[in-house]
């Protein structure tokens, strides 16, 4: 071979194993590409189903809100309202998605409000507004609205999502003490609440009975001391100073809407007396002379009602705790929204699921036959079957009944469990050992 043929052949082969050497960066890069773009996949995926589930748990929570509820975008129309809109309007829920108030025909004054107030939230602002509304009754309604910025994966405002409280009856009622120096000094004497009114500078200018007598049954040294003329200021002091945080607390709020910083303030606190445990809600509001109308109310009842659910709720876990029952709680869409007592699984490991997150495949179909037929029909059903759950076999009694809500209407279905394995697999066992026992008999008569 000559030298010019021998140069050619290398740097044939120099050529060659650079297009190799090209070639495999060429493959790793779009090995690398194909790998990169599964794992976007992948997550793309994972949060398009942590996006769902949300969605999911946001709109069982709104649909079972007395509140109305709803989404805005830039353009002030509805992405979304719950159902509690068509008890103070005219419109069906469908009838709300894609439209502003305007074009609803809300009033022109209110939709102004609105509009302004969804356009600070979408600056970033977190905004409140009360308003009125007459419903299909023709009674009129105030409404507490709060608009709320909800944040993209951007970081900007995508849209803006609205609660408004009906505020009815606690306005009316701030109106009926707004107006107390118009109250008929017989009305005010009977009311059964302690009531006092106090000036800007805090100093009691009217109390009704019930206030007074509270004085004497309590052994107040000197009644004067928490009468008329007194200051109501110089009383919450002394008792702040006596180590009650209560009484700070109070002080502070009588003065915020005295300075009109503040529509109002309400306190729950305890006022014990020797022989008797007693807790009292103090609510203050404006008079609407620069003054202030403030009420103690006597809550005792309504708080030994709640220690007593308190303590009945404590003996019902602990009963449950040492029983072999295991309870739990799903909503229409059979998502699980409580569990307790779980043998298999820890509770926060069942709550947000659904059966096909928690059971085999093979025994999904029988599961949500029944539930559903539950659902359907509002009436209890009792089954027993072998389940899958966390990797073992089971044999489980189950009791599923629908829950309701106040109106009747079934909310989801309640779920009682008691695991009968091991009497299933004694009693298979002592089939087996009959069996054998019947085979004897048939070889040895």
């Amino acid at each position: 071979m000559s030298s010019s043929t021998e140069l050619t052949l290398r740097a044939e082969n120099a050529r060659l194993r650079d297009r190799l050497a090209q070639a495999e960066k060429a493959l790793c890069a779009l090995r690398d590409n194909t790998e990169r773009a599964q794992a976007e996949e992948a997550l793309r995926k994972r949060a398009e189903d942590a996006l769902r589930m949300s969605e999911e748990r946001f709109r069982t929570l709104a649909e079972n809100n007395p509140h109305i509820i709803a989404r805005f975008d830039r353009q002030h129309r509805i992405l979304y309202i719950n159902s509690a809109a068509e008890k103070v309007t005219n419109h069906l829920t469908q009838e709300f998605l894609g439209k502003s108030a305007r074009e609803l025909g809300m009033p022109a004054e209110i939709c102004t409000r609105w509009e302004q107030s969804q356009d600070s939230a979408f600056a970033g602002q977190r905004v409140t507004m009360q308003f009125e509304l007459t419903d299909p009754a023709g009674r009129k309604r105030f409404l507490w609205d709060s608009f709320v910025p909800e944040y993209g994966p951007d970081g900007s405002v995508h849209t803006v999502l609205a609660i408004s409280q009906d505020i009815t009856e606690l306005v009316e009622a701030q109106e009926a003490l707004r107006v107390s120096e118009e109250l008929n000094h017989t009305t005010l004497q009977t009311l059964p609440a302690h009531i006092a009114m106090v000036d800007p500078h805090g100093v009691i200018i009217a109390v009704n009975r019930a206030w007074t007598d509270f004085a004497c049954d309590n052994q107040a040294a000197n009644t004067s001391a928490v009468g008329v003329g007194a200051n109501y200021f110089d009383v919450c002091r002394r008792a702040a100073a006596d180590k009650d945080p209560d009484a700070a607390q109070a002080l502070v709020g009588i003065q915020a809407v005295l300075s009109g910083t503040q529509s109002q303030f309400t306190l729950e606190y305890p006022c014990h007396a020797p022989q008797q445990q007693r807790w009292f809600f103090m609510t203050v509001v404006p008079s609407g002379t620069g003054g202030a109308v403030i009420t103690h109310l006597e809550i005792t009842k309504r708080k030994q009602a709640e220690d007593t659910l308190w303590e009945s709720e404590q003996r019902f876990r602990l009963a449950l705790k040492n029983a072999p029952v295991s309870v739990a709680l799903q909503d229409r869409n059979l998502v699980y929204q409580w569990a307790y007592n779980q043998r298999t699984r820890r509770p926060e490991e069942i709550i947000g699921k659904s059966d096909a997150a928690l059971f085999a495949p093979e025994d999904l179909p029988g599961i949500i036959e029944v539930k559903r037929r539950v659902l359907e029909s509002g009436t209890d059903a009792h089954v027993q079957h072998w389940l899958t759950s966390n990797g073992k076999r089971l044999f489980l009694d189950l009791y599923y009944e629908p829950t309701r809500d106040s109106a009747g209407k079934i909310t989801g279905i309640g779920i009682a469990v008691v695991d009968l394995t091991p009497q299933k697999l004694a009693e298979e066992a002592l089939k087996t050992d009959i069996l054998g026992l019947n085979q004897l008999q048939f070889l040895f008569p």
